[in-house]
C-alpha cells in the first residue's frame, strides 16, 4: 500500500513536470504569422507579415469610448511641454540642498560639527565633480566614465544635527 501511493505521487510529480516543461517548449516558439520575407538577393527585410504592437489601436478604441481620455492625454501634453521648457531654468545656479545629520552613538558628541561640516564639503565636491579622487580609475562611478559625469551646480549643507545616545549596534 504505501509503495502504491508513494508511486502515484511520483507518477504525479512526473506528470505536472512534463506538463509544465511542454508549456514552456510551446510558449516560447515564434509564430509562423511574424516571420519576415525578405527578397531573394538581399538578407534585409522589406516587409513584417502579421500583428506588431497593437497599443496604438487600444488608445483609438479607448478615445472612441470615452472622449475625456483624449482630453486627459493632451492636457498630458501639454504639461510635459511646460515642464520641458523648465529644465533651462535650473542651469541658473546653485542648488542648495538641506540636509538633517542624525549621529547616533553612545557618546555622539565625539562627531564634531566640524567633521559633518567636512563631509557636506565632500558630498557637495562629489556631486560638482571637483573632488580630485573622482578622477582616479579605481574609483567606482556606477559605470560611467568621470568625463561623462555632469558638474551638478548642487551645494549640501546641514541644515540640522541630531545627536542621539545609543548603544545599538546596528539598526534593521
Amino acid at each position: 500500500m504505501y509503495i502504491e501511493v508513494t508511486q502515484k505521487n511520483y507518477m504525479k510529480k512526473i506528470t505536472l513536470a512534463s506538463i509544465g516543461l511542454l508549456f514552456i517548449v510551446f510558449a516560447c516558439q515564434k509564430n509562423d504569422a511574424q516571420k519576415e520575407i525578405t527578397t531573394e538577393n538581399d538578407s534585409t527585410p522589406t516587409e513584417v507579415v502579421g500583428r506588431q504592437c497593437a497599443s496604438d489601436e487600444v488608445l483609438q478604441k479607448q478615445i472612441a469610448d470615452d472622449p475625456q481620455r483624449a482630453i486627459f492625454l493632451d492636457d498630458l501634453e501639454k504639461k510635459t511641454r511646460l515642464y520641458k521648457g523648465r529644465e533651462n531654468s535650473r542651469l541658473a545656479g546653485v542648488l542648495y540642498v538641506p540636509v538633517v545629520v542624525h549621529i547616533v552613538l553612545p557618546n555622539p558628541n565625539q562627531v564634531t560639527d566640524a567633521q559633518v561640516q567636512s563631509q557636506m564639503d565632500v558630498l557637495t565636491k562629489d556631486f560638482n565633480k571637483t573632488n580630485s579622487e573622482l578622477s582616479n580609475s579605481n574609483v567606482y562611478l556606477a559605470g560611467y566614465n568621470f568625463s561623462s559625469v555632469p558638474d551638478c551646480d548642487i551645494e549640501f549643507y546641514a541644515s540640522q544635527i541630531v545627536r542621539k545616545a545609543s548603544t545599538v549596534a546596528t539598526f534593521g
